[in-house]
């Protein structure tokens, strides 16, 4: 035991100790860093409902016609590239593991958004707002086709970022098991304990504040709907939409 917490000790500190950020840069960055998270996911699951809009056209609000979907890709792209900006900045500052913290979350938001999409295909129209049946929950021979490719591909996703945390664990394993390790000298276990560790810190850190954003949301007036997003992300002032958008997710 004496020897695996010297083991821990013995490796720099990563954090620049001469001079140390205050309390209220993590107070922003915090904030921030879920601040473009919720808007990343938000803006990936309004992409996804475009795109079910147009694989039912006969259905699709007036307004939406006006949308090219580039703007929604580009949103996507950019707060997705700034979120792993961030995560690069806490690793590179704090933590080497920040980034496998950070690829967690978006795992957890990802499969959160695959239960959101599977929902919207076993309810009708009950929660496409961008359709003109939105609310309603009769058979309106709907194509799904879009919402099963989004979920292929989320669930192709969440695989593909969990094979580079494995990735990302074997080399820093190799760069560091001769000075430092956290819970085991066997690589099999220090590997399950890490990974472990990397998903419980992202729900007790990230999730949980996220959920309650996402609950934040649901309240009436203060909501971010697909309208709002994609008229923003189109550069449209007047879509012709109901003013009773739900929340994006």
């Amino acid at each position: 035991m004496t020897a695996k917490i010297q083991q821990q000790t013995d490796s720099p500190p990563l954090t620049n100790l001469e001079d140390p950020p205050g309390k209220w840069f993590f107070v922003v960055m915090y904030f921030l860093y879920h601040f473009v998270l919720f808007f990343a996911m938000s803006y990936l699951y309004t992409l996804v409902m475009f795109y079910d809009t147009k694989m039912n056209p006969e259905y699709m609000q007036p307004g939406v016609k006006a949308w090219s979907g580039n703007g929604l890709m580009i949103a996507v792209v950019i707060l997705y590239l700034l979120y792993f900006l961030i995560a690069l900045h806490f690793t590179l500052r704090f933590s080497r593991h920040a980034f496998g913290i950070c690829l967690s979350t978006v795992n957890y938001t990802l499969l959160y958004l695959v239960l959101v999409i599977s929902q919207n295909i076993n309810t009708s129209c009950k929660n496409r707002e961008l359709l003109t049946c939105y609310e309603k929950t009769g058979d309106y021979n709907l194509d799904d086709t879009a919402l099963l490719h989004a979920i292929d591909i989320t669930l192709y996703t969440v695989v593909g970022i969990f094979v580079l945390q494995i990735i990302y664990f074997f080399i820093n394993f190799r760069c560091y098991r001769a000075e430092k390790y956290y819970f085991y000298k066997n690589g099999f276990k220090e590997f399950l304990a890490t990974m472990s560790m990397y998903y419980v810190a992202s729900f007790m850190i990230t999730l949980l504040p996220f959920l309650c954003m996402c609950g934040l949301g649901s309240s009436d007036g203060g909501s971010c709907s697909s309208t709002s997003l994609g008229n923003f992300a189109e550069g449209q002032t007047d879509l012709g939409l109901s003013d009773g958008a739900i929340e994006v997710v």
